[in-house]
């Protein structure tokens, strides 16, 4: 299988509609090798799980394994200096789909940010995502680190 992944937004739907992949509510879909697709969903969920920096997506389509449940995905990111990296697929569970993901935008910046015109964050362009300057980014609740993950 191929996987096309979008962390900050949904795929875009000009190339999903040539490749014939997913909904355009996918943020991940997989391609199998006789050509079906499914989507494991959208974004849910971009911060952290305790200290570990994760990204979550559901709603996806229905799962053969289990008829009642949705595909999903979650993806763990690790930090790699010099390294943008790519999602690996480790297991599938169920009908999750779990991925790890080595790039040096999981290691974090101290980086300060500056206030909006009004003097507020701006809010996320989609539901889960953070809202830090309108970007997809996330501050560590811990080391108050901010991790961009736009580059991505």
């Amino acid at each position: 299988s191929k996987f096309f992944l979008n962390l900050c937004a949904l795929l875009n739907p000009g190339y999903a509609e040539k490749r014939k992949p997913c909904s355009y509510s996918s943020g991940v879909c997989e391609l199998t090798s006789g050509n079906k697709s499914f989507s494991l969903g959208g974004v849910s969920h971009l911060g952290f799980d305790k200290k570990d920096l994760v990204a979550s997506f559901s709603g996806g389509d229905v799962c053969e394994s289990d008829k009642a449940g949705k595909r999903q995905a979650r993806i763990h990111f690790t930090c790699r200096r010099g390294n943008k990296g790519n999602p690996r697929l480790v297991q599938v569970v169920g009908c999750t789909y779990m991925f790890e993901w080595e790039t040096e935008a999981a290691c974090g910046t101290k980086e300060i940010q500056a206030p909006t015109d009004r003097g507020e964050e701006m809010q996320p362009t989609q539901p889960g995502l953070s809202g830090l300057q309108g970007r997809c980014a996330v501050e560590s609740p811990l080391s108050h680190f901010v991790y961009d993950l736009s580059p991505l």
